[in-house]
């Protein structure tokens, strides 16, 4: 069974522009931890990362768009999201996560249910032929921790 979960945030627009709840308990009920905020350019891949004691995450693209992809590690399978603002991704504890920026530039939020434990880190590599996740854009821009695995 895939637990991953696309969700459409209520917006509440007018001549102004709009109004959004970004995360309320009757949109995701989970407790969170921390969040995090990145600010990435086209072509930046991160990922794909996962860490025990498991971490859930709530992500949510607040400017540009994002190819993100969720990995079941069991299965090696995996499936992709476009987040754009609007729309939040519910990554389970149980799955890997990465994603691609399509946009010139995209700022990234994810709410996250554990902090970071540098110990218990999961990384694989973007390119792991098992998986074979299909990124949209050639040539990624990685970070070398990234690159390394």
């Amino acid at each position: 069974m895939w637990l991953a979960q696309l969700i459409k945030l209520p917006q509440h627009a007018d001549h102004r522009g709009w109004f959004m709840e970004a995360w309320t308990p009757a949109i995701l009920d989970q407790e969170f931890e921390q969040e995090n905020v990145v600010f990435s350019h086209r072509g930046v891949l991160r990922g794909m990362h996962s860490q025990s004691p498991p971490q859930g995450k709530f992500v949510r693209c607040l400017e540009g768009m994002i190819y993100d992809v969720v990995a079941d590690l069991d299965s090696r399978r995996w499936r992709s999201y476009l987040l754009t603002p609007g729309v939040g991704l519910w990554v389970p504890p149980v799955y890997a996560h990465g994603y691609q920026v399509l946009s010139e530039i995209a700022l990234v939020s994810y709410l996250v249910t554990a902090g970071w434990n540098k110990e218990g880190e999961i990384s694989i590599r973007w390119d792991d032929p098992t998986l074979d996740i299909r990124w949209p854009l050639p040539n990624p821009i990685l970070s070398e921790k990234d690159r390394g695995y």
